[in-house]
């Protein structure tokens, strides 16, 4: 009877001590797993951190040889920059695309710029665009929109939220006009300002949220081997300083910083 017993004790026991064993193994496995993945994810950020840095100082290095030009000046119609050859033949490839034609959506940057004009025109978007607002907007880069790559979604909500009614349709117009052109000066815009009977502050408004010289990019790095065969692509936004900016001294502060740097896809 009490061997009975014993046993009957002894199974509940036994099952009990598996499914703690099991359980513990499951943790450990999982917590390698994390380790694992947290070593990956730093490994990771750490690669994309010296990349990105990289490219600053290529970009940088192509400002320097390319004299105090507007960036979209110095592209191809590709968007390409320049070609970096390295010791092993491998080419490094910089291509910028103006990433600026969008507005601004970020609550933090629109309230830091202390102005009125860029919310107006954020609000009179999202009144309008509907499912296309999210393709109109963006997150990063400065709260001016570049006039040569906006979308007429875009120019109309800045020109609505900021003009009178009565001179809305010209001022629109005007500068749909400019961004049809294959190249824009702040001279061309100021003369489409010009005779439209904008008091100051709706042509304040308008020159401090459209810019003729953009300096928000998209950049793309591709690493290729001697015959042309793609092994890595890195894709982010760069921030270049205006010719204004980059026309001073090197001992000023920093011509370009790199945003949201990754990994992309090589097909």
């Amino acid at each position: 009877m009490n061997i009975a017993r014993s046993r009957a004790f002894a199974l509940p026991m036994v099952v009990m001590l598996t499914a703690i064993a099991g359980i513990m193994i499951g943790v450990l496995l999982d917590r390698q797993s994390a380790q694992a993945l947290s070593v990956k994810r730093q490994a990771d950020d750490y690669r994309e951190h010296h990349f990105g840095r990289g490219a600053k100082e290529i970009i940088d290095y192509w400002l320097r040889t390319r004299g105090n030009k507007p960036v979209r000046e110095l592209l191809d119609e590709s968007g390409k920059a320049l070609d970096v050859t390295l010791a092993d033949g491998t080419v490094i490839s910089l291509r910028l695309f103006d990433a600026q034609g969008t507005l601004n959506a970020d609550r933090a940057t629109l309230a830091a710029a202390g102005l009125p004009a860029p919310r107006r025109a954020y609000d009179e978007l999202a009144a309008t665009a509907g499912p296309r607002l999210q393709s109109l907007t963006r997150k990063l880069g400065p709260v001016e929109v570049s006039l040569g790559t906006a979308s007429p979604e875009v120019i109309a909500a800045i020109v609505n939220a900021n003009i009178s009614p009565e001179k809305q349709s010209d001022l629109t117009a005007a500068l749909l006009d400019l961004r049809g052109r294959s190249s824009i000066a702040g001279e061309d815009l100021s003369e489409a300002l010009s005779g439209l009977g904008l008091d100051n502050p709706e042509r304040d408004a308008i020159t401090r949220m459209v810019a003729v010289d953009p300096t928000f990019f998209r950049a793309i790095l591709e690493a290729r081997t001697p015959d042309g065969r793609i092994v890595a692509r890195y894709g982010g936004y760069a921030v270049i300083g205006s010719m204004a900016q980059r026309g001073k001294s090197d001992s000023g502060g920093r011509r370009t910083s790199i945003l949201a740097w990754t990994k992309l896809q090589v097909r």
